[in-house]
This record gives C-alpha cells, structure tokens and sequence, in this order.
C-alpha cells in the first residue's frame, strides 16, 4: 500500500506434499485478507502443487473482494496437469504468471521459468481459455535468467529483449 502496489500474490503453501488447510493457517489467512483489505490490496492467491488447498481457500474467501486468482501457466502445466485452473477462477481472474517448463514430473521439482516456447506449454490453448473467460488483464513473465546455460550467456538486455518479443508473441495469438 505505502508503494502503491494493489495486487499482492499469495502461495498457500510449498512443496509436494504441504499440510492441509487448517483453522490454525485460515485464522492466520484472515488477519492478512481483512490488514490487506484495509490498505485497499488485493490479494490473489496462486495455483500451485496442492489442488485442495487453493480451492478450500478460493471458497472459504469467496465474498471478499480483495481476495483474487492469480493463474500461474507453468504451475499448472507442471504441477496440477488436467487442471482448468482458468475455468474454475475465470470469474476471480486478476493477473498472470507466464513461464514455461516441460511438464509433470513427480520426481523432480519441474518449475523451471524457462522462457516461453522454450518448453512445452501450449499457449495457443493457454490464450483460448484466457479468451474463454473474458480476461483482458496483463500477461505477465515469470522467468528466470539462470535455468538455461544460453540465458546465461545473454547480456541482461538481450535477455529483456527476448522476454518481450516471446509475451508479443504470446498475446498475438
């Protein structure tokens, strides 16, 4: 709020196997939702590993309005296969993720960042259901510039310049 920054993305919880949700992590939830709320933030809770925990929290939040639905591509690509995330919170939709990986894998964590199209996501899928449900906001990079030796060797406006010619292409299509 002090920086103006209206959007706030919450990860429930980390690794393949989190706890389930809890009245003890709820009560800590709605102490952060309802300060949020005070300095006009809204928090957008992001799909990760663990399918029930962000659903639980999407319906326990559901009539607050500064509680939100941030889409990560590549989480649900490489974590929760088979997931619509889109279409479950299309209506909650508030901001993206976009980053690429290649797919599920249970014995690796498979969240690479890589730039798009340097994975195996399918964004023309990706963009049909963004269409599907309305969304007009941004489409937003999560990269990283160290998963891959040739980002490595990029200079840092190189590796922008490519950034922005892949989300051009993204929203292009």
């Amino acid at each position: 709020s002090a920086n103006s920054v209206p959007i706030v993305i919450m990860h429930l919880s980390s690794g393949w196997n989190p706890p389930e949700m809890n009245e003890l992590g709820f009560s800590r939830f709605d102490e952060i939702i309802a300060y949020a709320a005070q300095k006009n933030v809204t928090i957008a809770i992001e799909n990760l590993r663990n399918k029930e925990n962000v659903l639980a929290a999407m319906d326990r939040y559901k009539d607050t309005d500064n509680v939100r639905y941030c889409y990560d591509a590549g989480h649900e690509y490489c974590y929760t296969p088979g997931v619509d995330w889109i279409s479950i919170f299309g209506d909650k939709l508030v901001c993206t993720h976009i980053h690429d990986n290649l797919g599920y894998d249970p014995d690796i964590d498979p969240d690479f960042h890589y730039l798009p199209f340097d994975g195996t996501l399918d964004y023309v899928d990706m963009i049909r259901r963004l269409d599907a449900v309305g969304y007009t906001g941004n489409l937003t990079l999560e990269v990283f510039n160290t998963t891959r030796p040739e980002y490595k060797e990029m200079t840092q406006d190189e590796f922008f310049a490519t950034c922005y010619e892949r989300i051009k292409k993204i929203s292009e299509l």
